[in-house]
């Protein structure tokens, strides 16, 4: 009769023993979990816990070094051998399921954002760097709202992390395709050297014979998404090839997707009237089961009876640049449309403080990233009168310039 094992070693797969585990719970539980054990739970007599309580090592990393199932109970058992002598006493085997993934040492030119679920579980993590970033700063800025703090991220801080966060989601099932306001928000709280998180949601699975279309904006944020199906085409075929082997999209396929955009991108106050020959390239190479995203800045014309859409403008090309729309959010008594945003005082327009601040901070952010800024982060007395006669519903321009050009002015100013 063939001796029974309680116990069998397995082969430790080669990308566990790159990686840094905690554990997971640490306690003084005996469920296999909590503390680590000489040998496996149950498989060896006399043989029992590391510790009593293993609470003081939370923060202990390990190396996995060995790996095996318990034979009457089919679980996953692994031996940890610690990375710092301090907790060496805690070497020995634990449940698999009972260890989390440690975190690198976070560096303090960086702010961590962990990616969690529902359940606050880490999903994955990212590192984020700023360019010039002093540790100890927010990521974004801050100014007082009738009396309530605001906090604002650079548009390209936003559209950084939001493409950081998109790649390290890939392959877990979840997806965070869109950072709200409030995410922005929190976000630029965050200082430098310090952790924050962001919770994603599990990701919606792609039909095998349908590519996901997603626009984006500026940000790269999604803003209108719909999934693309052809009957017949399978997981892992390019969108072009089912159109008769041809190595281009066909026009009934181009005219389709272009009427599901302009139904996806309904009430987003952003347009996408007409495919670029790049983006036609990306539709025709992809692939089925997979998504593909594509770019829009290009914004609507209608606005809102309570907002101001503020248009930057370069002056040398009379091109727009970026805008934003400055919208009166007091639900219970909105701007109607064609009252005026400023006050006037005789022949002479401007904005109160508190609305001169918010657009102020608004258009720094929104222009991070363009190449352009408002005259020394400000607002001139031009801007101011010519924002603060305008009325609820429409629109006004102002001029930006360019970052070259402002620091030219700033290097004459100083000599």
């Amino acid at each position: 009769m063939e001796k029974f094992t309680a116990f069998k070693e397995i082969p430790l797969p080669s990308n566990l023993a790159k990686y840094t585990f905690n554990i997971a719970a640490p306690g003084m539980n005996n469920d296999g979990k909590s503390v680590t054990y000489t040998e496996p739970m149950n498989t060896v007599y006399g043989a029992g816990r590391t510790v009593g309580d293993a609470v003081a090592y939370k923060n202990a990393a390990f190396k996995i070094d060995k790996m095996g199932t318990r034979t009457r109970e089919g679980d996953t058992w692994v031996h940890v051998t610690s990375v710092d002598q301090t907790a060496a006493k805690l070497n020995g085997w634990i449940l698999y399921k009972g260890l989390s993934q440690a975190e690198d040492p976070l560096s303090g030119t960086a702010v961590r954002i962990d990616l969690v679920n529902s359940s606050g579980q880490l999903i994955k993590y990212i590192d984020y760097q700023k360019p010039n970033a002093q540790s100890g700063k927010t990521l974004g800025l801050s100014y007082s709202d009738d009396g309530t703090e605001v906090w604002l991220l650079g548009a390209s801080d936003q559209q950084k992390l939001q493409d950081n966060i998109r790649d390290a989601l890939k392959g877990t099932g979840y997806s965070l395709e869109t950072l709200s306001a409030n995410q922005t928000g929190y976000l630029a709280e965050a200082t430098v050297g310090g952790k924050t998180s962001l919770t994603a949601a599990q990701a919606d699975s792609i039909p095998n014979d349908a590519v996901q279309i997603n626009i984006i904006n500026q940000t790269d944020g999604v803003i209108g998404s719909f999934n693309y199906t052809k009957p017949g085409a399978s997981a892992g075929q390019s969108l072009a090839a089912t159109d008769n082997g041809t190595t281009g999209l066909s026009s009934d396929d181009q005219n389709a997707i272009q009427a599901d955009i302009k139904t996806a991108l309904k009430s987003t106050g952003y347009s996408l009237n007409a495919l670029s020959s790049s983006q036609l390239e990306q539709l025709a190479n992809a692939q089925f089961g997979n998504s593909v995203y594509l770019k829009t800045t290009t914004k609507t014309t209608d606005i809102s009876d309570n907002a101001v859409r503020i248009n930057f403008v370069d002056p040398s090309t009379k091109k727009i640049v970026t805008s934003i729309d400055y919208t009166n959010t007091d639900a219970d008594d909105p701007a109607p449309k064609g009252s005026d945003l400023g006050v006037q005082s005789g022949n002479n327009w401007t904005l109160k403080s508190e609305d001169n601040t918010a657009i102020t901070n608004e258009a720094i952010t929104t222009l991070d990233g363009t190449g352009y800024s408002l005259t020394d982060n400000k607002l001139s007395d031009a801007d101011l009168a010519t924002i603060g006669a305008a009325k609820f519903g429409s629109s006004v321009s102002i001029n930006v310039s360019t970052d070259n050009a402002q620091a030219t002015t700033n290097q004459s100013s100083t000599h």
